[in-house]
């Protein structure tokens, strides 16, 4: 009895499943999605989607990461650029300051 070609292969865990390794000229993420795909990303400026309206949130249904993104992310994100920029003696302080003066929470009651 005479085993198949693929035996050898197959023992060092090399069958004829494994995907083919990619060129040596392109980083994994780039052969994976193919040759054009580099390019084409590269052609096409990344524009936020839409926003559609806002519908009420239960903020205590959602899990941490989605509360703290539906919260406070965007502004503590610009409240810590501001603080890298100007570097000030007392940086907690400063950025207490910064999400008081900024909270839009506060600001669309005052608008209101």
């Amino acid at each position: 009895m005479t085993e198949p070609a693929s035996a050898p292969n197959e023992a060092k865990g090399e069958g004829m499943d494994a995907p083919a390794a990619p060129e040596a000229s392109q980083p994994a993420s780039e052969a994976a999605a193919g040759p054009s795909a580099g390019a084409a990303a590269e052609e096409k400026p990344t524009s936020p989607a839409p926003k559609a309206p806002k519908e009420p949130v239960d903020l205590k249904q959602l899990n941490v990461r989605k509360y703290l993104e539906a919260t406070v992310v965007s502004v503590l994100l610009k409240g810590m650029q501001e603080l890298a920029k100007k570097r000030p003696q007392d940086p907690l302080d400063y950025l207490a300051d910064y999400l008081k003066e900024n909270n839009p929470a506060k600001k669309a009651k005052t608008e209101a």
